[in-house]
């Protein structure tokens, strides 16, 4: 389904600047040509699996495709007929760059030197 992608600046998916003609999908927004491809068989999983209430099995099996696919839901549950409704929320965005708490391996290397020469000058005071 195509619609006026005039004020569409970036991609759902990705968060790139939308350069090519973008794709729109339902429930998600605009995508750029890349990530339409990788997603073009979702918009039929969205329509059959999001927004109704399905039984605990299915509900299991839908949660590992979208785990796997890295969308985003919210799971709700009925204990009345013991059945669950998933929302689309987003897309979980990979990021290429390092969290906070990865060391590169330069940082661990002066680490372990640093280590080294404490622990060489904790030998010499203790051996005087």
């Amino acid at each position: 389904m195509q619609k006026n992608s005039s004020t569409a600046k970036t991609c759902a998916k990705c968060g790139k600047t939308l350069r090519a003609k973008p794709h729109y999908i339902d429930g998600i927004g605009y995508l750029g040509p890349e990530c339409y491809r990788h997603v073009a068989g979702l918009e039929q999983l969205l329509e059959s699996k999001f927004n109704r209430w399905m039984p605990h099995r299915e509900a299991m099996q839908v949660r590992q495709t979208l785990n796997r696919l890295g969308i985003k839901y919210k799971q709700q549950f009925r204990f009345s007929s013991e059945t669950y409704l998933y929302t689309f929320e987003g897309f979980k965005r990979a990021s290429s760059k390092p969290k906070g708490d990865v060391l590169t391996f330069g940082a661990i290397r002066k680490q372990f030197a640093e280590r080294l020469q404490r622990a060489s000058a904790q030998r010499q005071q203790v051996a005087a």
